[in-house]
């Protein structure tokens, strides 16, 4: 292998290659690490997403298991219409009005508004008018 004091040209790439490997390897998995600190990892996001459908959901339906898969239970007429009927109750200039409420009803609006637009762009066109539901599921007297 050693020839007149100098090393053969190919072991010595040899061990560089398997030290760029095992380089490589450890790297990787340190910038995996270092990414899910920096950045979150996805779980997190995941759970934070449920947390604010649980909230919104709750917030609108009184029922954070509210079934959002359901188009005759959960689609825009009807959310529009829960909106329309929770904002008479919680606008500011209102009697009774509250403003944080009111700023927690727009949010939980904008939620749930992107979910369903969310849901409907990713199925194939089935509603018609008399799929719809004729009535609110959980009317507010």
């Amino acid at each position: 292998w050693i020839s007149s004091g100098a090393i053969n040209p190919w072991v010595a790439m040899g061990g560089c290659v398997l030290t760029a490997i095992t380089a490589g390897i450890l790297v990787r998995g340190g910038v995996d690490e270092l990414w899910k600190k920096h950045f979150g990892n996805e779980t997190e996001e995941e759970k934070n997403r449920s947390k604010l459908q649980k909230e919104a959901l709750n917030f609108f339906f009184n029922d954070a298991s509210y079934d959002i898969h359901d188009s005759k239970k959960f689609n825009e007429k009807i959310l529009r219409r829960r909106y329309h009927r929770l904002s008479l109750i919680y606008y500011p200039d209102r009697e009774l009005g509250d403003k944080q409420k009111w700023l927690e009803l727009c949010g939980h609006y904008g939620i749930l508004t992107g979910i369903c637009e969310y849901s409907q762009s990713s199925k194939p066109s089935e509603q018609s008018s008399d799929t719809e539901s004729k009535t609110d599921p959980d009317p507010i007297e």
